[in-house]
């Protein structure tokens, strides 16, 4: 078994530190029609880290701002919402133009876009997690709904509940794999890997054998297209043994 994962946390800090010394002239320009927010909170992540970036005000229902691309050539920020706690995460590249959906009216944010290759992956990426967390969210009503009065009724229910978490787990992995061969050498396979969970159960464990081997692979096809991106250095460290 593979030993526990863990970031460097050293390593993350000198890497985007010399990497971010020297910057891009390129922005993206970004559009939202918006409804359900008045104020968007943007951080620009370094690793995986959410450094605060800006605070833009929403006006007429429409979030306008746009976020610079660093020397990566791949920068990412999320963005959060004043009445929400999700957040839409962004990779920006040279010559991207973003416009777009977002509803953060609901519990769970909903949002579309297009005019990024890089964001519209992390968009299907976000896609997957808000089925699950639907998934989850319907489990707690029907518990609200299904009060049990014996130990038999409260373990059925426990069963029922189990195993839809277990294939919705099942699911949400063979979902986010799919969308990590559809393009193997992409940035954003690092938050696929790394950022996507169930009930607090990580899809990915680098601690099961089967899971590593895939992270070791796909961290090898990121880094030969990424080179110098830290993104991509760290997460082939981390696969080292």
């Amino acid at each position: 078994m593979k030993r526990p994962f863990r970031f460097l946390t050293p390593i993350w800090g000198v890497l985007f530190a010399l990497q971010l010394s020297s910057c891009s002239d390129d922005s993206a320009p970004i559009e939202f029609k918006i409804q359900g927010a008045e104020v968007a909170y943007v951080f620009r992540l370094e690793g995986l880290q959410a450094l605060p970036w800006d605070t833009v005000a929403i006006e007429d229902e429409r979030l306008q701002l746009d976020l610079p691309v660093d020397s990566t050539l791949s920068t990412f920020y999320e963005i959060q919402f004043d009445n929400n706690s999700n957040r839409l995460r962004l990779g920006i590249e040279p010559g991207d133009e973003i416009t777009g959906e977002i509803d953060a009216r609901g519990t769970f944010l909903t949002y579309r876009l297009e005019g990024s290759s890089l964001s519209e992956q992390l968009c299907d990426q976000y896609g997957v997690t808000l089925k699950s967390a639907h998934v989850i969210d319907s489990l707690d009503r029907y518990d609200a709904t299904h009060p049990v009065t014996t130990s038999e009724e409260f373990e059925a229910q426990r069963r029922r509940n189990l195993q839809k978490l277990q294939d919705r787990y099942h699911a949400h992995k063979a979902e986010i794999s799919s969308l990590i061969g559809e393009n193997p050498q992409s940035l954003a396979n690092v938050f696929a890997f790394l950022n996507q969970s169930i009930a607090s159960v990580r899809i990915f464990s680098p601690e099961e054998e089967e899971d590593f081997l895939q992270m070791k692979e796909s961290a090898a096809l990121i880094l030969q297209a990424h080179p110098t991106h830290p993104l991509a250095r760290i997460f082939a460290i981390e696969m080292e043994p």
